[in-house]
């Protein structure tokens, strides 16, 4: 993330809030004085850089380049690619981070799942004895194939 044109009083600010923050986070978040452009421009194509940021890009549709909604989520080649996976993709019951991330066929073989039953022994309360309680969960263990 960029901040342009931030003033000494920001800085100042700026300077203070980081200490409070993760440092990957502050890593990530670039505050730039009045002389942003060249430092924009070695990170992003001037291309795709509005004009008033010192890019070349000028939308001309009303609000200009804030609001074009200009992007690769509007790409007609990249939104036909993603609709003709979706249609060839399985449809999935249940969600997992990592199964998200990844295609199911690929994410089905790296991983197996494992039912696993563990037994707790629950606490002893003042009238009841200690009992065996079964339960059980699912595991992702990594896949032994590859």
């Amino acid at each position: 993330m960029f901040i342009v044109n931030a003033g000494s009083g920001f800085k100042l600010i700026w300077n203070t809030a980081k200490g409070f923050l993760d440092p990957r986070t502050t890593a990530k978040i670039n505050v730039l004085g009045n002389k942003f452009q060249s430092r924009l421009l070695e990170i992003i194509d001037s291309c795709q850089l509005p004009d008033f940021l010192g890019g070349t890009c000028s939308c001309p549709n009303d609000g200009g380049c804030l609001r074009s909604n200009k992007g690769p989520w509007n790409d007609p080649d990249i939104l036909k690619l993603l609709n003709s996976r979706e249609a060839t993709k399985p449809t999935k019951f249940g969600s997992s981070s990592v199964a998200d991330r990844l295609d199911t066929e690929s994410y089905a073989s790296m991983v197996t799942h494992k039912l696993v039953t563990s037994t707790e022994i629950s606490e002893p309360g003042p009238t009841s004895e200690a009992t065996l309680v079964p339960s059980t969960f699912m595991q992702s263990v990594p896949s032994s194939e590859n």
